[in-house]
């Protein structure tokens, strides 16, 4: 396998497996009936690493149209899986909404120069924010009542969820730098020969 395919699969990987070790460390239900939360995680793992794939590593000019894609495919997926009465135009809307605020936050929080040393916990709060703010909106559309205690356990949700995330995407910068760097090594090792 060619080592540019295999940064692609880090940098897809890895915030996914820092969503799903955010949700086993906060005992989460991974198997329960209707939407979880540890299954959104997966999909905004998975979501995060393709999307700094396209943006940071691809340069892919069209990304925005590979989220509208995503958004739209997660909000068909979630509506079956809640199996409530509910319509799918304002989920697929704020599942877009959602996307574009993600990818912002990659591109202004995550990968800003001078943010660089405290962008995993600038990312997890502004992370926890929008993920709040997102169930929210769900629990609206779904005319559940939202409990007095809601915006702590969610925000501290959040917060951990897009901090493991965030590590993640930086553990796969620091892997993939590395590997650069030894590519570009070999590189000079095989002209001076």
């Amino acid at each position: 396998m060619s080592k540019v395919k295999i940064q692609y699969i880090i940098m897809l990987i890895f915030p996914i497996v820092g969503s799903l070790i955010s949700g086993i460390l906060q005992k989460e239900d991974g198997f329960g009936t209707g939407l979880t939360l540890i299954q959104i995680g997966l999909g905004l793992g998975f979501f995060l690493g393709l999307m700094t794939l396209l943006i940071r590593y691809l340069r892919f000019r069209q990304s925005y149209l590979v989220a509208i894609f995503i958004a739209v495919l997660f909000a068909i997926l979630s509506s079956a899986r809640m199996s409530a009465p509910i319509s799918i135009f304002p989920l697929i809307l704020l599942n877009l909404v959602y996307a574009l605020v993600s990818m912002a936050m990659i591109h202004y929080i995550f990968y800003i120069k001078s943010l660089f040393r405290i962008r995993t916990l600038l990312f997890g709060i502004a992370g926890a924010i929008a993920f709040s703010l997102y169930l929210y909106a769900i629990y609206a559309m779904l005319s559940i009542p939202i409990p007095e205690d809601f915006w702590n356990p969610v925000l501290m949700y959040g917060l951990f969820l897009y901090v493991f995330m965030g590590f993640g995407m930086a553990m796969a910068d620091l892997l993939l730098l590395r590997m650069e760097v030894a590519q570009l090594q070999d590189t000079e090792d095989s002209s001076d020969a």
